[in-house]
């Protein structure tokens, strides 16, 4: 810190000592001036040259802001034995307008225009700031009239130097400038590379605030490749710089200050305040005096609450912050000492204008040293963190090493009775899987008592009829044997009937463990055999449309189940929603390697929300006496049993159920 102190003092020295040398090499040493406000801006030569009312004051102008004109009248003698040629020079570039009047004893008088709004190629003398020729004959004395007048700060020193002495001063000021300038890009540049490295936002952040500073102090002085700057560019440059300046000392301050974490409340003013710079950044391009002075305004008082950011953020464990407070200290000094000269406070002179650079050169200075100091603290907390972190894992690496072994002991217990719960729950799922089967045949087979029922009722009403007549004749003594042969024959044909009947239905019901070869076709006619007559009572007309023909192996009387069900559900449906010429329609084709029945209706469909559904068991759409399980045990028959498969569509007039099994050459059900 002392070695930096001692930095900051030798440059200090070199840039305060600018005028001073001007001063002891100019033949004007130290010369009054004499200076009149014009409030109303419209005195003119003439009436100024006859005032009287100039009140002596120290050529160093520093009038604030204000919208007056102001002359300063000063004589010049030249008390050489030969003709002298000197420069009126203005020390600041950005005066609106200056007019000059240099007026001889005899009247006469020449009058040059300059400021920041006259053209450097239309400039009298042209340089980077207003210069004004002025020539005196021997023992010649002559009055100079300066008129100056400008919408922001009015600030400068008039200096009369030869050509040669002008020439040393700006050669001198520029060697000064460029050490300056050249030690915030030596600090650009380091932290450029570090960025390289690091892709730290917060160097992104601290490289465009300097960046920004140095293109406004470039600007202001004028050196070297902004010698030459049109008004307008001149304006716009000094906007721009200044507001982005603001924007990323804000956003670097946050990252380094940490204000979100320490200082959440001010952390969210201070991005709104990056917001609203930018915006009057934007809106001051359009000419707005008054976005202007706001900048100037948020620039004065953003220093001390960063500050205060910066006091809580080290009173709260952030050791960057002492480095950015020492910084932001010297810094908060040396603008107050510029803005106090810019509000014409204090004087204008060596000291107030370069205040300010000393103290942002201290401040880059200290800031990229919280950023080395940054890196090292981060590298402690990362090597802290990491020995918390390591010492946590091994405490939970610890912990899940127990739970690992209470959790394989618990495993071990558990793989002893895996397999006997799994078989339990193995016959458990073959015992409830039965139950259902048993349970959709029970259904099934009230359906088929229904059937034989029905089928009896009309071979036992005729067997009952005859054998009352017989009874009858034979209570009567009429033994007439033709009538008795024929009637007896009639009930044979009966019982016939009734054992065919009973036959069917026996055989539909037995136990097959073996596979049969067959077709689609046989086992379509002989289910129809038992369900037909009902269905034709009931006048749904039944069509068919085979063309399939083809051997398939299949346990016959589970495929069989499966026909029964699909046209009982269809009777069911067509029942009960009373369709006008109920149909049930049963077709077979094939193709390369599957047999294919479908078996639709005309009832209208199954609700949409309920296709995913009709298989599941025990859901049912039957209004009444549905037990939810024909449909699955239907596709468990087909598709465990018969490796086919078992879908339901609608179409336009109806559902339609598609059996696919495979064809024998393909089938492996044995």
């Amino acid at each position: 810190m002392p070695i930096l102190l001692f930095l900051l003092h030798i440059t200090a020295s070199l840039l305060f000592s600018d005028i001073v040398i001007d001063q002891k090499n100019s033949s004007f040493d130290d010369f009054s001036v004499g200076m009149y406000e014009d409030k109303t801006t419209k005195i003119d030569i003439n009436t100024i040259s006859q005032s009287t009312t100039f009140q002596t004051t120290r050529n160093s102008i520093s009038e604030g802001f204000s919208r007056s004109a102001f002359w300063y009248k000063f004589d010049i003698t030249n008390d050489t034995d030969h003709s002298a040629y000197h420069i009126i020079d203005f020390t600041e570039r950005h005066i609106a307008k200056i007019d000059a009047y240099i007026v001889s004893k005899d009247g006469r008088s020449v009058h040059y225009r300059g400021g920041k709004s006259i053209p450097h190629e239309k400039k009298v003398i042209p340089s980077h700031t207003t210069r004004f020729p002025l020539s005196l004959d021997k023992a010649e004395q002559k009055s100079v009239y300066i008129r100056l007048s400008n919408q922001g700060p009015l600030l400068t020193t008039i200096r009369v130097m030869d050509e040669k002495e002008l020439v040393s001063s700006d050669s001198l000021r520029d060697q000064l400038l460029g050490l300056y300038f050249g030690g915030i890009l030596s600090l650009l540049l380091f932290n450029f590379f570090i960025y390289l490295s690091s892709r730290d936002r917060i160097y992104l952040h601290y490289m465009t605030y300097i960046s920004a500073f140095m293109l406004l102090q470039l600007v202001t002085t004028g050196f070297l490749p902004f010698k030459i700057v049109p008004e307008v560019v001149f304006d716009l440059m000094i906007t721009t710089s200044v507001a982005l300046m603001l924007s990323f000392i804000i956003l670097f301050s946050r990252d380094l200050l940490r204000s979100k974490q320490f200082t959440p409340l001010l952390d969210k003013v201070l991005y709104l305040l990056v917001w609203i710079i930018m915006l009057l950044m934007i809106v001051s391009l359009f000419g707005t005096h008054v976005t202007k002075l706001i900048l100037n305004i948020i620039s004065f008082i953003l220093i001390p609450i960063l500050l205060y950011a910066a006091i809580i953020s080290h009173r709260k464990g952030n050791k960057v912050a002492k480095f950015y407070i020492n910084a932001q200290v010297v810094f908060f000094i040396t603008s107050m000492v510029y803005f106090l000269m810019v509000a014409g406070v204090l004087p204008y002179n060596d000291f107030t204008r370069y205040s300010i650079l000393v103290g942002s050169l201290y401040e880059m200075i200290l800031f990229s040293l919280a950023l080395a100091y940054r890196i090292k603290t981060l590298e402690d907390e990362k090597r802290a963190l990491e020995i918390r972190s390591k010492e946590r894992l091994e405490v939970k690496v610890q912990a899940r090493t127990r739970e690992l072994k209470n959790v394989q002991k618990k495993i071990k217990e558990l793989n002893i009775h895996l397999q006997q719960r799994v078989d339990e729950e193995v016959k458990k799922n073959e015992r409830q899987q039965l139950m259902m089967l048993q349970q959709s045949r029970m259904a099934q087979m009230g359906e088929m008592l229904s059937m034989i029922a029905h089928q009896w009722r009309q071979p036992l009403a005729s067997i009952n009829s005859a054998v009352s007549t017989l009874k009858l004749k034979n209570s009567l003594d009429q033994h007439e044997t033709e009538y008795f042969d024929t009637k007896f024959g009639n009930v044979l044909d009966y019982t016939q009937h009734l054992s065919k009947t009973i036959n069917d239905f026996k055989d539909f019901f037995k136990e097959h463990k073996k596979s049969v070869t067959t077709t689609l076709e046989q086992t379509i006619e002989s289910t129809l055999m038992i369900v037909q007559p009902t269905i034709e009572e009931k006048k749904i007309a039944l069509v068919y449309d085979f063309t399939c023909e083809k051997s398939i192996r299949i346990y016959e009387n589970e495929f069989k189940q499966v026909i029964l069900n699909l046209i009982k559900n269809a009777e069911d449906v067509l029942i009960e929603r009373s369709v006008a010429e109920p149909e049930i329609k049963i077709k077979t084709y094939s193709d390369d390697t599957m047999a294919v029945m479908e078996i639709r209706d005309n009832a209208g469909g199954i609700p949409e929300h309920d296709l995913e559904k009709v298989f599941d068991p025990y859901f049912t759409t039957k209004l009444q006496d549905g037990t939810g399980l024909g449909l699955y045990m239907s596709k468990t028959i087909i598709e465990e049993h018969c490796n086919g498969t078992l879908r339901v569509r609608n179409e336009d007039e109806g559902a339609v159920f598609t059996i696919k099994v495979p064809l024998e050459s393909l089938n492996s059900i044995e």
